[in-house]
């Protein structure tokens, strides 16, 4: 393994306090946990850094000692852990193929795991449920596992037809097997078909938003008809129905201009779609945008969209609602337990082309976006630094 990049010289703030802002430092040493943590992930791409980086953050807070083993489809830089190691996986091909790479890229975790001999707990995140097999081997070396589920496998590969039953079948498995799951919020528990293991789930979030990157700098008043969407381009984000909408959207309103920000494989088919139907005027392909730029376009956006078949906590919700953006989402996930319809965001009735349509248009021409803009911004005050420490500390504990 080798040495990670050190983000901030220990001890030291990583915020200044101020007023309404939050006070991120080290906790004293004798609350720390006297333990040394892995943290194991399956690919991570790029929409995948920002809540890597938030859990290594809180995990530094709360242990000694952090070990990352990550599969990586970007670089991974700016974290600030103990050890490292880097697994390469190669996607793509032929059924066959992709199952060989798998089997392959899971033997190398496994590699890993057996090299990390002082972790003792580790905590699988990021597709971390469908890996059997360091899985396996974690409870043969006798090491506490954590399963973190950041979304759901088993949804994501019904609706993208991905191996359902295969992964399905692992999940379950490892569902089974592990010593604590951990989700968002009790929605969830019952949507990802949970409830069998409901003695062993624990509800935390690594989201964390800080109020001197997320903001409001500009009034719904001052913004124009634009429509935003920021995720994945892939199947499970709802994302073509979105597209689709839009030119049933424009007949009804010509002044609405969409953003789409993000990448994924059907960015190729929305493309297309935008130039078939002439809608480059209306609908801006922006393609992958740093987070930390985001907070200008959500100023922007009079409405974010995510009309997702499946989810678990989308951080960019929080974001927008931390900028004062309405946002009009499907009832998925943790949003039922975060979103209370027409006070702070609005939830459609399903993503369905017709919804996205109506919802668009009456989010547009709601009389009260104002009110739903401050009660949004409220809402993401709970989502500390501090607030996460506790959790985790009271999990992991």
């Amino acid at each position: 393994m080798k040495s990670g990049k050190t983000r901030s010289e220990p001890g030291k703030k990583r915020f200044e306090k101020g007023k309404n802002h939050l006070e991120l430092k080290n906790p004293p040493e004798s609350e720390k946990i006297p333990k040394h943590i892995g943290l194991v992930t399956y690919t991570i791409g790029k929409a995948g850094l920002s809540p890597l980086q938030d859990l290594i953050e809180i995990l530094n807070e709360i242990t000694d000692e952090v070990c990352l083993i990550v599969t990586k489809d970007q670089e991974i830089k700016d974290m600030k852990f103990n050890s490292f190691a880097e697994i390469d996986h190669e996607g793509g091909g032929n059924p066959f193929k992709r199952f060989l790479n798998i089997f392959i890229t899971q033997m190398r975790i496994c590699s890993a795991i057996f090299r990390m001999k002082k972790a003792e707990n580790l905590i699988f995140f990021m597709g971390g449920e469908i890996l059997i097999l360091p899985m396996l081997v974690s409870k043969i070396l006798g090491k506490k596992v954590f399963l973190a589920l950041a979304a759901s496998q088993k949804s994501m590969s019904n609706v993208n037809k991905d191996f359902f039953r295969f992964f399905s079948f692992i999940c379950d498995i490892n569902f089974y097997l592990a010593d604590e799951i951990i989700v968002y919020s009790q929605n969830l528990v019952k949507e990802w078909d949970l409830t069998r293991y409901e003695y062993k789930i624990s509800f935390a979030s690594q989201h964390i938003i800080d109020p001197d990157k997320f903001y409001k700098f500009k009034e719904i008043s001052q913004r124009e008809n634009q429509i935003g969407y920021i995720g994945r381009l892939s199947p499970e984000k709802g994302v073509l129905n979105l597209v689709k909408a839009v030119p049933l959207i424009l007949d009804e309103r010509k002044d609405v201009k969409f953003t789409v920000i993000g990448d994924g494989k059907l960015m190729p088919e929305i493309a297309e779609y935008v130039t078939c139907n002439r809608l480059e005027e209306n609908l801006d392909l922006k393609g992958w945008v740093d987070h930390q730029e985001l907070t200008g376009y959500l100023n922007e956006f009079k409405v974010l969209i995510l009309p997702s078949y499946t989810e678990g906590l989308p951080g960019v919700i929080l974001e927008a609602m931390a900028c004062g953006t309405p946002v009009l989402i499907t009832g998925v996930g943790s949003m039922p337990d975060i979103i209370d319809d027409h006070v702070n965001g609005f939830l459609l009735k399903d993503n369905s082309i017709d919804s996205i349509k109506n919802g668009v248009i009456e989010a547009l021409n709601y009389p009260e976006l104002n009110r739903i803009s401050d009660n949004g911004i409220q809402t993401t005050r709970s989502f500390t630094f501090n607030e996460a420490i506790n959790k985790y500390k009271n999990i992991l504990q």
